[in-house]
């Protein structure tokens, strides 16, 4: 199974149903660039917060962060 990032994850979600509101189905049309845009910044986060979580010096590796990120979620 895939590893997701929340992102990923909700426009699964979105894409696979409508959101009931008040007994009617509503279609949600999010555009691309949002999207993108949404995923580029919780990348952003994820390698932030890998790298934060290693600089208490006992491990700095800056490509370790991006390593990290693509292993996890980008197989």
């Amino acid at each position: 199974m895939k590893n997701l990032t929340a992102v990923e994850w909700f426009i699964e979600q979105i894409n696979h149903k409508s959101i009931p509101i008040y007994d009617t189905n509503v279609r949600i049309d999010i555009p691309k660039e949002i999207i993108e845009q949404a995923k580029q910044m919780e990348r952003e986060q994820i390698i932030d917060a890998y790298r934060n979580g290693f600089s208490n010096g006992l491990h700095l590796d800056s490509n370790g962060a991006i390593d990290y990120y693509t292993e996890t979620f980008k197989k």
